[in-house]
């Protein structure tokens, strides 16, 4: 039984979204993200959440740091049990 889980893949975001330095070809939507992110948080089982690869030389307009904000926002409001508390 897994009783923690990392949570991480800003990078896996598609390009046109999250721009980085290893961009993924094929990248998921942040839609989908966005939908699958307070589900992972739910569960209770996030023990880490990562924003990884940020480069602000490639962040059109700040996007993907305000993306990755509100997902660390949402694992952090959403998550249940003594690791979501600050």
């Amino acid at each position: 039984m897994v009783s923690a889980e990392p949570v991480s893949g800003i990078p896996d975001v598609s390009p046109a979204t999250a721009p980085d330095t290893v961009p993924a070809a094929h990248g998921v939507g942040m839609d989908v993200v966005e939908r699958v992110c307070p589900r992972v948080a739910a569960s209770g089982k996030p023990a880490l959440c990562d924003v990884a690869e940020l480069n602000p030389g490639l962040d059109a307009d700040d996007r993907t740091a305000r993306a990755g904000a509100r997902l660390v926002h949402t694992v952090l409001t959403t998550g249940k049990g003594p690791r979501s508390s600050l």
